[in-house]
């Protein structure tokens, strides 16, 4: 919207339709550069909720594991238990540096 308007205004400045507002083109401009940088800074949101989700993964394994319930509920002994949450913590990991490094590669 701001690129159309800067547009518009751009070749109503030129062609001294504006008479004394061509300060508006400038503003015009900066507004819609400075919206396009915010925009594109943004990502703070999404990054959050991905650090959130990673977190309640950690949360909910560390559950599991406390009270040797789902996989850890299998009769094994507190060494093979802690040898399948070191596990599992790897594998949350693992999956996250690989999202991560796809949206990096791709540009996102």
């Amino acid at each position: 919207m701001l690129a159309v308007c800067t547009t518009i205004l751009s070749a109503l400045s030129a062609s001294k339709v504006l008479g004394r507002l061509d300060w508006i083109v400038p503003a015009i401009s900066g507004l819609a550069t400075l919206s396009t940088t915010l925009l594109s800074q943004t990502n703070t949101q999404k990054m959050w909720v991905q650090s959130r989700n990673i977190a309640q993964q950690f949360q909910m394994e560390l559950f599991l594991y406390l009270q040797s319930s789902g996989e850890y509920d299998s009769g094994q002994d507190e060494s093979e238990n802690l040898k399948l949450f070191s596990k599992r913590l790897i594998e949350v990991w693992s999956q996250v540096q690989d999202t991560w490094s796809q949206q990096v590669s791709s540009g996102k």
